[in-house]
């Protein structure tokens, strides 16, 4: 499989859900935020439910440091693992405040 090129990576800071990352740019490491607020809905689907696009890498290293910049910036935002294809591939987080 050929790795995407810049043009073909989704956009930081725009609205992507887990599923459809995974779906197109597998092999990668994701970290998305999520507003407060989410239904009950959105929190029981969270894989299908469209988040802000933090980081999207295929070194889980880069994700997790820019996740930890993240959280420096936003330190009471709950974060979330979930498993993809593998355990602890994708880093979701929610309680995003304002327009970040």
């Amino acid at each position: 499989m050929q790795a995407p090129t810049s043009d073909d990576l989704p956009l930081i800071g725009e609205h992507y859900s887990s599923d459809d990352l995974y779906a197109r740019y597998p092999g990668y490491w994701a970290l998305l935020a999520f507003p407060e607020g989410l239904t009950p809905a959105q929190e029981w689907d969270i894989m299908a439910t469209p988040g802000v696009l933090v980081a999207l890498e295929m070194s889980r290293s880069a994700v997790l440091l820019k996740r930890r910049a993240y959280r420096q910036e936003h330190p009471t935002t709950t974060i979330y693992h979930f498993a993809t294809e593998t355990l602890d591939d994708v880093v979701l987080i929610a309680g995003m405040r304002g327009g970040q």
